[in-house]
């Protein structure tokens, strides 16, 4: 969870590091990078982002969708560079959770937090849950492993066994701050898949205290942070004078 000199402002403090490395892909050698927190709706490219997305902002770090947005296509590859790979979008576009997590995974949508330098390819607005935790299981003894039912969604459990509905989320201690940040008056973010039990089929919730919670789609305590996939030719170096990866091709 170090941080990265990717330069897209997105606190409108130019003189500080607004992303960390969320998971480093060592097969596919794609670095990801996640906002360090949820993003307030001051910044303009999150903005103009969110509202491609047909979300609508409910206070100054909350974005929700006032309405069942109509499915936005997403290329199959997409979904398998983001690891949406059990439960696709694009396999299920005439379900109500396909249009929800399409809006998330549309890189359309997120464009304008692509950097000037040129090394991010795509941005989306928010973790799918099987990256979620490729990035969680990379740094934690307890594993959280993904399973899904059927067409509706994710459930979630500490065994490669599908345990059911049982296990549609999982506990968090809030010291883990690469998954779990200060939140900014909001109580969690939105992941970019849909929960196998959702009360109107809205993408899952990361919070203060859990994975794979489910919250209405309008709900006002849940906020955005963007994921970016860098291009396989950029790497990161440790600057161990500024605490900082640098990107370099």
């Amino acid at each position: 969870g170090k941080y990265v000199d990717y330069d897209v402002d997105i606190d409108n403090n130019p003189n500080d590091y607004d992303w960390k490395i969320f998971y480093n892909d060592k097969t596919t050698k794609r670095i990801f990078l996640i906002a360090e927190n949820v993003v307030a709706n001051t910044c303009t490219a999150l903005n103009r982002s969110a509202t491609s997305a047909k979300m609508a902002s409910y206070s100054t770090y909350s974005w929700g969708w006032n309405s069942t947005p109509q499915y936005q296509s997403i290329l199959s590859e997409i979904e398998e560079l983001f690891w949406l790979k059990q439960w696709k979008a694009s396999s299920n576009q005439s379900t109500q959770q396909a249009k929800f997590v399409s809006t998330l995974m549309n890189t359309n949508n997120w464009i304008l937090l692509k950097d000037s330098r040129g090394y991010g390819e795509f941005v989306i607005g928010g973790p799918p849950i099987e990256l979620w935790c490729e990035s969680w299981n990379d740094s934690h003894d307890l594993k959280i492993y993904t399973h899904v039912d059927r067409w509706y969604g994710y459930t979630l459990s500490n065994s490669l066994t599908d345990q059911g509905y049982s296990t549609m989320r999982m506990t968090l201690s809030n010291t883990d701050e690469l998954w779990c940040p200060s939140f900014n008056g909001v109580n969690g973010y939105w992941i970019s898949s849909p929960s196998a039990s959702s009360p109107d089929d809205s993408p899952m919730v990361c919070s203060k205290t859990e994975i794979g919670a489910y919250l209405s789609r309008e709900n006002t305590v849940t906020g955005l942070r963007p994921v970016v996939c860098l291009y396989t030719d950029v790497s990161a170096t440790w600057d161990a004078t500024k605490n900082v990866y640098r990107l370099s091709k």
